[in-house]
């Protein structure tokens, strides 16, 4: 509770500490306890049939395929956010939050029908471990550690497949959550230690560091967020080129992240119509927080700008 380190004015003990490991995943390499990760797996006939009904994304792609996807409900609700590993013909994995397999393996077993082929559900989170290698120099420890190709041809963007890594067996995807080049590796659960070590020692030359999920939080803001659109002649082009193509798809736009009123201007006077950020949200204390919540506050605000 930050009220406990004196107030939103003073930084938490661990401050320097997650900006540390942050900086290690955007300079060097990191790596990341990601077991808690939910996993599910779908095996057998049935199992594509299945997941094409679940997921909004493209089930019926190549093994070795990773798939970030939704899953929907009957009306179009989003009610899981996973991501889908082809591992063979007939078997998938399902990558899920740490307190979501419950829910979503009643999900899918409530979207079986009497006539889907036979197939297995059954949640194997405790069977294996993910960790993540993640940072511009995740490629040259991998490499140190394995002879199989993690190339970017050889296991490219959203691929997968099992590798060798310190002389054992495991499954490897090519995805980050950090904006970073980088892997999830899943070893089987009792091989876990081992995998880590290597890759620590292996490591070492580039220091990599241990990161946690505080600095997880912040690596997960997306880097490619356009800074200083309304002062930087080639940003704003890249956003104008952004806007004229979602114009063309008769797409909606929002602008987050929107910190400044020249930044609002430029964006207005662009084309966009739909804004977050600070400027329009500013941190406030509890007794202003209701007059915020009344009926046509933030239009009166915009108006203002």
């Amino acid at each position: 509770d930050q009220r406990g380190w004196g107030g939103w004015s003073v930084r938490p003990p661990f401050f320097d500490t997650v900006a540390e490991e942050h900086r290690a995943i955007r300079e060097r390499a990191g790596l990341v306890d990601l077991s808690s990760f939910g996993k599910i797996e779908l095996r057998g006939p049935g199992a594509g049939t299945l997941l094409s009904r679940v997921a909004a994304g493209n089930m019926d792609r190549p093994v070795g395929s990773v798939v970030y996807t939704p899953f929907c409900n009957s009306r179009g609700g989003i009610v899981a956010d996973v991501t889908v590993a082809r591992l063979a013909e007939d078997a998938f994995r399902i990558v899920t939050g740490a307190g979501s397999v419950d829910n979503d393996m009643g999900h899918i077993r409530a979207c079986l029908q009497e006539e889907d082929p036979p197939l297995d559900i059954r949640d194997v989170t405790e069977d294996y471990a993910c960790i993540a290698l993640w940072g511009p120099r995740a490629a040259d420890v991998l490499r140190e550690m394995t002879h199989d190709d993690v190339s970017d041809t050889g296991l490219p963007y959203m691929g997968a497949k099992g590798i060798m890594v310190n002389g054992i067996k495991l499954w490897a995807q090519r995805l980050s959550y950090a904006g970073e080049a980088g892997w999830e590796l899943y070893p089987a659960a009792d091989k876990a230690v081992a995998i880590w070590d290597g890759l620590w020692a292996a490591g070492q030359a580039c220091g990599i560091t241990a990161v946690g999920y505080k600095a997880l939080d912040a690596l997960r803001l997306d880097r490619s967020f356009v800074l200083e659109c309304d002062t930087n002649e080639e940003r704003a082009r890249v956003v104008v080129a952004i806007l004229a193509m979602a114009k063309s798809l008769n797409l909606g736009v929002v602008a987050e992240g929107v910190e400044t009123e020249e930044q609002f201007r430029f964006l207005a006077d662009s084309g966009v119509h739909v804004f977050q950020g600070y400027l329009l949200s500013k941190p406030v204390a509890a007794e202003q927080l209701e007059p915020m919540l009344a009926p046509w506050h933030f239009v009166e605000q915009v108006q203002k700008l």
